[in-house]
């Protein structure tokens, strides 16, 4: 399905740099995902932050991923 050809992009670069992220890819879960659109897999749901493409990334949108990704 070409709708969810973004998520395959970023599944396919996980799995190639599992070397340089330290973890299987099946186990890396310490990533953020920035988009305007929900074209993504349904397992990276919880990575994905929705930015309006009228306001661009906002201070609300920064602390939110901060916050997501700090442990």
């Amino acid at each position: 399905n070409p709708d969810f050809v973004r998520g395959n992009e970023i599944l396919k670069w996980i799995k190639l740099n599992e070397a340089l992220l330290g973890n299987d890819y099946k186990n890396y879960k310490e990533y953020a995902i920035l988009d305007d659109k929900t074209f993504f897999l349904y397992s990276q749901k919880d990575h994905l932050f929705l930015i309006n493409p009228q306001t661009g990334l906002t201070q609300e949108n920064g602390k939110e991923i901060i916050d997501f990704l700090s442990p």
